[in-house]
């Protein structure tokens, strides 16, 4: 799992490592290459790892870094309160892309959906 988020391109749209066996370690790669610029991942689909509030947090230094991630997935792991507290300031820090709205889907899952019109 690490060396193949360290080898991805920047294009990447998206990042699915669901039952991956995932970390913190793999977490803190994911944190990092979103950081990175240029990153264009627009999804994220870790749920079923065993990412704790270690790896969430860094997940989420690099969601503060990053600009094009509209679905984030990290249900299923072993993150708690620090953790969670983390993934929520990033998320609401950012700035919701033109004609969406953050929405939560689950404990630890969040997306940009569009505005509905009344």
């Amino acid at each position: 799992m690490l060396r193949i988020v360290t080898k991805l391109p920047p294009s990447i749209g998206a990042l699915t490592a669901t039952f991956a066996d995932v970390d913190d370690e793999g977490a803190r790669e994911v944190g990092a290459a979103l950081a990175r610029r240029g990153c264009a991942a627009e999804t994220l689909w870790l749920s079923h790892n065993a990412i704790t509030d270690a790896g969430a947090v860094a997940i989420a230094v690099g969601l503060s870094k990053n600009t094009s991630v509209r679905v984030l997935n990290l249900d299923w792991n072993d993150i708690g309160i620090a953790g969670e507290r983390a993934l929520e300031a990033a998320v609401a820090a950012r700035a919701a892309p033109p004609g969406t709205v953050v929405q939560r889907m689950s404990c630890f899952c969040w997306a940009y959906v569009p505005l509905t019109k009344t």
